[in-house]
């Protein structure tokens, strides 16, 4: 997440998941050991989420951690309509969002959770 620039970046990940990739990820925050600045971390993951929402695609999550702002931004991202799947390596069991609702709707908005 250090090296990543926004600016540069995004444009390669719209073009790879435009033509071959079928979902972002896998993305996310990883504290434990901080070999990244986590403003930076935080920064990556809510570009590649931005991306995600844009071209309705799915994201793999990968968390360690970071386990609030990781809630949150989830939380966030699931509000503009992304859907994806979650792999965390801190959580101990708990997921980190909202089981799917049960009503007969078809609004379901699809999170997976794993380790």
């Amino acid at each position: 997440a250090a090296a990543f620039d926004a600016s540069r970046d995004v444009p390669k990940l719209r073009q790879l998941l435009t033509t071959l990739a079928v979902a972002v990820g896998e993305c996310g925050l990883d504290y434990h050991y901080d070999n990244s600045p986590r403003q930076a971390q935080r920064a990556a993951f809510a570009a590649q989420i931005a991306l995600a929402a844009e071209l309705k695609k799915p994201v793999v999550v990968h968390t360690r951690d970071a386990e609030d702002d990781t809630r949150s931004m989830i939380r966030d991202a699931r509000a503009a309509g992304v859907v994806g799947d979650e792999r965390s390596f801190s959580f101990g069991g708990v997921p980190v969002v909202e089981e799917e609702d049960d009503d007969d709707d078809d609004d379901d908005e699809f999170w997976s959770v794993g380790s």
